[in-house]
């Protein structure tokens, strides 16, 4: 395997954290300037958009966790290859792996944001 091959992961996955890092703050932005932290006297309509509007949060954090542990085994996988030791195409496959887990939480992601968008 090449190195330039786990290499290519770099810039493909920096880019999709900062569209998941943007996507977080405004979903943020949007949960404190609905409710203030004013939980308790809330509509049930209200509450349902909440639980919404949570569950996107831990959705894009798990994405961006396994985008994180994608760049992490991605690098093991560049370091294997430098000192040409076995495994990093293992490395490079498991990277992939971890992308692809990024990816499928976004998707789930954006299927709730558009369920949402839909229901309103």
């Amino acid at each position: 395997m090449d190195i330039m091959t786990p290499s290519y992961l770099f810039s493909v996955i920096s880019m999709f954290l900062m569209g998941y890092n943007t996507r977080y703050l405004a979903i943020t932005k949007i949960v404190r300037n609905r409710f203030n932290g004013n939980n308790c006297n809330l509509e049930s309509r209200e509450l349902e958009i909440l639980k919404t509007f949570r569950k996107r949060l831990d959705y894009i954090k798990k994405l961006q966790i396994y985008a994180i542990l994608s760049m992490l085994v991605s690098t093991i996988a560049i370091f294997f290859n430098l000192f040409n030791w076995r495994g990093d195409s293992l490395f490079f496959i498991l990277s992939l792996v971890f992308f692809m887990v990024s990816l499928i939480y976004s998707l789930m992601e954006i299927k709730l944001s558009t369920n949402y968008y839909e229901e309103v």
